[in-house]
């Protein structure tokens, strides 16, 4: 059974193309959804994904979750990194968690509303 860890995060958000970047992990194994509101944008791995207009994008909940299982016999530590950007800012948010074993699954769900 995976353990859940919640983060709530804000984006001041500039202009232009707003852009996700995901790196999860030492080698392991993970998967992700992202939804921006209601929308599903993504099922899957990724290393970058447009998430699109500022504009469109402002007032809106951006939720990514990252179900990541330790395969890594070297460490049970699970890093996740984020980068949120887009023409005016970057923003980068990162979080890491441990399992008890190998084999062990960290749920992280994070929700960023974007002003």
């Amino acid at each position: 059974m995976a353990v859940t860890y919640e983060i709530k995060e804000t984006y001041t958000s500039g202009s232009g193309d707003l852009v996700l970047k995901l790196q999860v992990g030492n080698g392991q194994y993970h998967n992700t959804m992202v939804m921006l509101g209601d929308e599903l944008l993504v099922w899957g791995t990724f290393p970058k994904l447009t998430i699109g207009k500022v504009a469109d994008c402002k007032n809106k909940k951006l939720f990514i979750e990252v179900n990541a299982t330790d395969t890594n016999a070297n460490t049970n530590l699970i890093p996740v990194t984020i980068e949120l950007a887009d023409n005016s800012k970057k923003e980068v948010y990162e979080y890491e968690q441990s399992v008890a074993q190998n084999g062990g699954s960290i749920l992280f769900n994070i929700y960023i509303d974007i002003v």
